[in-house]
């Protein structure tokens, strides 16, 4: 009888400690704090919906993760309400999981996505509750902290605590790793790709003299990045007469005039619109962090 009692009380313990866990805190952040958004961990050709329907574990979770960056002070994005609205909004190949990802994150206006995957233990000693959790910057699809917890190992099937209290214990380092990640990309603003083309059709190549000035396009082109990028950081992977490949270019992760997050397609539109004043028409295509321009 005492060993059942001792075992009880240990039970109890062991969930009721989550309450007396000392919560991370968000350290305030000059002018912006960041929107979090915490999906599942899942396959291509699994469907979210499903997940978070039919599998509890995985319900918790996600819900265990995002109610503790709402508890550290970040202001965070429901999957699930995002999931819906997207169904109402459109027809979508549920199936298709990259793009299904690509379009909730999207339509979340987050700035960090976390994905979550949990991991259940069983062994002689016990069940063991595990979580992986992995953030990304929402733009550039960048690695900005990963974490793996596990709880302790208990004789129980209530695989929810078990994960929960994973979430509860791995959060405590993950956020701060995330809080740190957040403001050294604060620093040092967001990394871009570009790639420029040329049309089959066009006249001209990168090589050819702008109009009105001693410079070929390329150089043109190439001192307008350096003007255009924070602090001039780029980096020309290469260059033909036909393609100009640049790898990274650094912009601000704030727009300068009103404080919102620097997105690809700004500075997409703004090269391009110098492109057209210098009298060259061109197409332009954004897809994640990477910025395609075509001229034609």
């Amino acid at each position: 009888m005492r060993k059942y009692t001792l075992l009880i009380f240990t039970l109890f313990l062991f969930f009721q400690d989550s309450f007396s866990q000392t919560e991370p805190r968000l350290d305030s952040m000059p002018g912006y704090q960041p929107t979090i958004m915490v999906i599942p961990f899942a396959k291509e050709g699994e469907d979210w919906r499903q997940q978070l329907e039919q599998d509890k574990v995985m319900l918790t979770a996600v819900t265990a993760v995002r109610e503790g960056f709402a508890t550290a002070g970040y202001s965070t994005v429901d999957l699930r309400a995002r999931l819906r609205q997207l169904a109402n909004d459109q027809t979508i190949e549920w199936g298709n999981l990259t793009s299904v990802k690509q379009e909730v994150i999207e339509l979340s206006g987050a700035d960090i996505y976390v994905e979550v995957e949990p991991i259940i233990n069983n062994s002689y000693n016990g069940s063991t509750g595990g979580l992986i959790m992995t953030a990304y910057d929402a733009v550039s699809g960048v690695s900005l902290a990963n974490h793996t917890s596990h709880s302790p190992s208990f004789y129980t099937k209530q695989y929810e605590r078990l994960v929960q209290r994973a979430a509860e214990e791995g959060l405590l380092e993950f956020i701060p790793q995330i809080t740190a990640s957040f403001h050294d990309m604060l620093m040092a603003g967001r990394v871009l790709a570009l790639n420029i083309t040329l049309a089959p059709s066009v006249s001209y190549d990168l090589d050819s003299p702008v109009s009105g000035s001693d410079l070929l396009l390329a150089e043109v082109i190439a001192n307008w990045l350096g003007e255009n990028t924070l602090r001039g950081q780029y980096h020309l992977q290469g260059m033909t007469a036909t393609k100009m490949i640049v790898d990274q270019l650094r912009v601000p992760y704030l727009h300068p005039t009103n404080g919102q997050p620097y997105r690809a397609y700004r500075f997409a539109v703004k090269l391009r619109n110098f492109l057209r004043e210098l009298g060259y028409d061109c197409e332009r295509d954004v897809q994640g962090n990477k910025i395609f321009i075509t001229l034609n």
